[in-house]
Parts: C-alpha cells; sequence; structure tokens
C-alpha cells in the first residue's frame, strides 16, 4: 500500500519509470486470479477473467499493469454489494 502510494506521487510529479516488455496476458490474469482468491469468501460476488481464443502477447510495463489491475479489482470487490 506504501509502495502503491509512493508510485502514485511519481506519476503526478511526472517521474515514473516505465519498462515495457513483452509477456502473456494470461500469466497476469493467472497471477491476479491467486492474489484474489483468499478474499473472495462470499458467494455474491465471483471474480471471471474471459480467456481469449488465442495466446495474447501485450508490450506494456506488465508491473504497472498488474498494479493498476489489482486496484480496480481491489476496489471492485470492496465496494460490490
Amino acid at each position: 500500500m506504501v509502495n502503491d502510494l509512493l508510485d502514485l506521487a511519481k506519476v503526478e510529479a511526472g517521474r515514473i519509470t516505465i519498462s515495457p516488455a513483452w509477456f502473456e496476458m494470461m500469466d497476469l490474469f493467472s497471477a491476479l486470479r491467486g492474489m484474489f482468491r483468499p478474499i473472495l469468501d462470499r458467494e455474491s460476488v465471483t471474480l471471471t477473467f474471459a480467456e481469449p481464443d488465442h495466446p495474447t502477447r501485450l508490450y506494456t510495463d506488465h508491473k504497472k499493469l498488474s498494479q493498476i489491475l489489482r486496484n480496480f479489482i481491489s476496489n471492485a470487490l470492496k465496494f460490490t454489494p
């Protein structure tokens, strides 16, 4: 959480470092699934990652993308009744 706040401060100051590289989108989805599995203790909320028909590679900073998706998913789970 502290690192997320520090990263946000860097973004606002224009001093964030982006390190793009190729990676498989499903690897990211698998990591996110595993990370949020313990949080999904309510039957009323499910988390589904739709798998593409073919392997999808992305060229971006996977750590930054993962951080963004973790924040979105965490907020969605936290505020969904």
